[in-house]
């Protein structure tokens, strides 16, 4: 009973060591500036499968690959932070970013709802407009003579 009790103990204590292991990310840097570099950079960068979650706080598998491209092109290839992120909005494109620039798409993302309701309010202006005119119209009185001699014959 002893023995199988230490086997399981020892199982569990394997399990939580390959968990852990999987789960930390060690990497080696050449500098503090580099290691900081990273860091500023995959909290900047949003993980293309998560909703809203940067690359640090994303677990995903994506998320993994795009924190190791980022380790390479800082370490091995020498990239800028800016020419990190111009590779990264080529790849994945604006949504990478946590603030995309204010282009010409995004405009017209924030300016065709604003022309809908503008044009919504003043077609709703015009026929308020209308229905006032109408009730405030004065008949004639050939008309209204015409409209008795209508309602007189019923």
């Amino acid at each position: 009973m002893a023995i199988l009790s230490k086997l399981i103990l020892l199982l569990l204590l394997v399990a939580v060591q390959v968990e852990a292991s999987s789960s930390s990310e060690i990497m080696e840097f050449d500098s503090e500036s580099d290691r900081n570099r990273y860091s500023k950079l995959i909290s900047e960068l949003r993980c293309p499968k998560c909703m809203n979650t940067n690359l640090a706080g994303s677990d995903a598998p994506i998320s993994k690959d795009l924190k190791s491209k980022v380790y390479n092109l800082i370490t091995q290839d020498g990239m800028t932070d800016e020419q990190i992120i111009a590779y990264m909005r080529e790849r994945y494109g604006d949504f990478v970013l946590y603030d995309p620039p204010l282009d010409g798409a995004a405009m017209i993302i924030w300016l065709v709802p604003v022309g809908l309701v503008l044009l919504a309010i003043s077609i709703l202006g015009l026929a308020f407009t209308r229905i006032r005119t109408a009730k405030n119209s004065v008949l004639s009185e050939e008309k209204k003579t015409e409209m008795q001699a209508l309602l007189d014959d019923v």
